[in-house]
């Protein structure tokens, strides 16, 4: 516990701000217990009125009545607070406290009051990793920054939905790790990722928290997908191939990529529409005199003058 007091009223009435620190490591945070004393030197002092006399401790005002009978120290009244501390662990407060007597008299004064920054302990934060861009399949350096040397680490990775531990528990300050060539998986439609390392610090038995360092991974060449497409023209009509008309239907082609060591697999369906060639009956006659004579597959007779062209079919020879 630790105090600070007020100064002190002609007649040697003061205030005494008592507070004790109790500190959560995970939450970065310092609670604070306080208590506010007042020391009446009198030996016959009251209000009794309500809503009258107050005190206020770190910002929370309370009406309180009061009579003393004797010199001593009182109790005002209580409060716990919390504070925050920065990312570096520092923290600080400003405490205060007040008493109003709302009495005029020689032996009571108005009003007294107490304050202080205090500056907290610093919390040790738990250690941070520092990792560059780290290539799939390649040896790199993982350095851990930690407050204290007796800590000791736990070190895990999470890509997509793939995760391990690079390091189950280690008093090691720099690691060497060769990230996983199969993550590449994590990453079917790009080269690039991001990578989030985890190290949980440890005191002994105590867990002092974690951290979460993320940084780009990449595939490297080795393992990224080629593709080839070969599109084949169908045509599946004799008479129209040896027309030169050009095709119909559509063509499915499938791209397969597969890098060395078999870790990519690129599976799409390309499908390419082709312009459809259509005729209303796919042949050719040479029509003489008053009949049509056939000249090509399935050609009707039809009628027309002499050494026209028609597609067979109408009652008079249809133009091409």
């Amino acid at each position: 516990m630790a105090s600070i007091y007020g100064g002190a009223s002609g007649n040697g009435w003061k205030l005494r701000l008592d507070y004790t620190v109790t500190q959560d490591r995970a939450a970065n945070t310092s609670s604070l217990r306080l208590r506010l004393y007042l020391y009446a030197n009198t030996t016959g002092s009251y209000n009794l009125e309500k809503d009258s006399a107050y005190y206020v401790l770190q910002g929370q005002k309370v009406y309180q009545t009061y009579q003393y009978t004797a010199p001593g120290w009182y109790l005002l009244g209580e409060r716990t607070v919390t504070v925050r501390h920065g990312a570096d662990g520092n923290g600080s407060v400003q405490l205060g406290g007040q008493w109003v007597s709302d009495v005029e008299s020689s032996w009571t004064p108005a009003s007294l009051s107490v304050s202080a920054a205090v500056a907290l302990p610093r919390i040790l934060r738990p250690s941070v990793l520092r990792a560059a861009e780290l290539t799939l399949g390649q040896a790199c350096v993982l350095t851990i920054r930690a407050e204290e040397k007796r800590y000791t680490h736990r070190v895990t990775y999470a890509l997509g939905g793939a995760s391990g531990t690079v390091v189950q528990e280690t008093a090691q300050r720099e690691l060497t790790w060769t990230p996983p060539l199969e993550l590449a998986r994590q990453l079917p439609q790009s080269v690039a990722g991001t990578m989030r390392l985890t190290v949980t610090t440890y005191d002994g038995d105590t867990t002092m928290g974690s951290s979460v360092t993320e940084c780009r991974v990449y595939v490297p060449d080795t393992v990224r997908p080629t593709a080839a497409l070969t599109v084949t023209s169908v045509n599946d009509n004799a008479v129209l191939e040896q027309w030169g008309v050009f095709v119909k239907g559509d063509d499915p082609a499938e791209v397969a990529g597969d890098g060395a060591g078999g870790l990519w697999v690129l599976h799409r369906r390309v499908q390419r529409q082709l312009r459809r060639c259509r005729r209303q009956r796919p042949e050719r006659c040479v029509c003489r005199g008053g009949v049509g004579e056939r000249r090509g597959d399935g050609c009707g007779r039809g009628e027309g003058q002499p050494g026209a062209q028609c597609l067979c079919g109408g009652g008079a020879g249809d133009g091409i």
